[in-house]
């Protein structure tokens, strides 16, 4: 009988986690308390891992094709028939059926950025795929080519997670006029002009890149939802690293056709034996995030050896979002946000290991000289 109860209550566990992250937001807008009232929610019903990235299980049923990373959402779930389902939508303020499937597809990463289709591209970014993915992942225009300009395509990567702490300080900023208010709230505004005002990266105090870090951090290992564009901060950052992968351009034909679809001779199928690019606009937001993880790999094994650079190269190398996880790995080559990512997307990331990591980076000792 318990056996047979198990599909039933890991199906009511995933709706009810997934309405307590995904909840209207309004009434607490430009803030994370809600956000930490999600966080202690799911701790005390204990069923953080619910909402695993990897839960393939729960995925396939919201799945037309669960092995491609072109799937489109299955418009009429099993799911949205059960009467758990129906009853934990009804039981939220302000959602009905339809608003809340969408909405958990899109923090699932279900959904795609086809322009004019998923996404309206908003101007600014000279290209219609570029501008797509953009758009859904709610970065400003001029901070997205600043901050390419900063880093160059060899570290594009990393020019996406500078992109999401731009764009989250920028919010903040706006969203909190009074200064001594800013202050008490630790928003520093002077970090958002100096880093928008820079020609280099080693132009910028150390200390401005680990509070950029610690803000991205935080947006990743807490699950932070952005409130406009509706999309987790992993897959914001795999959005903005996506783009600027199709605005480097391609050697031959490209992987999407004019028309948003997988080019079928030259779209990757998102194997880890198949090296081609994927049609990012027409993959999925988890499909992109899988591949942003492993370009992040690959673009980290080509940095210079930090035994051979200067002080100030060594912390643009780690750029600071790289907030060490002491209790949690030992490794570093690759930067502690990829590795606060990756754990994210792996489910293994408990809510006090990512207490403790966010908590230890003001007590981190910054690389010295070889």
């Amino acid at each position: 009988m318990i056996t047979s109860l198990q599909p039933i209550l890991r199906t009511r566990t995933l709706v009810l986690a997934w309405l307590v992250i995904a909840a209207p937001s309004a009434t607490i807008a430009g803030s994370d308390a809600l956000t930490i009232y999600h966080k202690e929610r799911i701790r005390r019903l204990g069923i953080r891992e619910a909402l695993s990235h990897d839960n393939a299980t729960f995925i396939a049923k919201l799945l037309s094709d669960p092995s491609s990373p072109y799937s489109d959402v299955i418009e009429q779930p099993v799911l949205a028939n059960d009467v758990d389902w129906a009853n934990a939508v009804a039981a939220w303020p302000a959602a009905d059926q339809d608003t809340a499937l969408r909405s958990l597809q899109r923090t699932l990463g279900l959904t795609r950025a086809r322009p004019r289709v998923d996404v309206m591209p908003l101007p600014g970014f000279r290209d219609d795929f570029v501008a797509a993915s953009a758009t859904k992942a709610r970065v400003d225009a001029d901070i997205f080519w600043h901050a390419l300009d900063l880093t160059g395509y060899s570290h594009s990567t990393k020019a996406a997670i500078y992109a999401i702490a731009l764009q989250r300080l920028r919010d903040q900023v706006a969203g909190t006029p009074d200064p001594a208010r800013r202050n008490a709230l630790g928003i520093e505004k002077p970090v958002l002009d100096r880093m928008m005002k820079a020609q280099t990266l080693d132009r910028i105090p150390a200390s401005d890149l680990r509070y950029l870090g610690l803000l991205v951090q935080h947006l990743v290992v807490h699950r932070v939802v952005d409130e406009e564009s509706t999309l987790p901060a992993s897959y914001r950052i795999a959005r903005i690293a996506a783009a600027y992968r199709d605005l480097q351009g391609y050697v031959s034909a490209p992987p999407c056709t004019p028309d948003a679809t997988p080019r079928p001779s030259h779209a990757g199928t998102g194997s880890k034996d198949d090296p081609r690019p994927l049609c990012f606009v027409a993959a999925t937001d988890r499909a992109v995030h899988r591949w942003y993880l492993a370009e992040a790999r690959r673009q980290a094994r080509d940095a210079p050896d930090p035994n051979h650079v200067s002080l100030i190269a060594r912390l643009e190398y780690l750029i600071a979002p790289v907030l060490v996880l002491l209790d949690i790995a030992a490794l570093v080559e690759v930067g502690e946000m990829l590795i606060a990512d990756e754990m994210v997307a792996e489910g293994s990331l408990s809510d006090v290991e990512a207490d403790v990591a966010t908590s230890r980076v003001s007590r981190l000792s910054c690389p010295v000289e070889g």
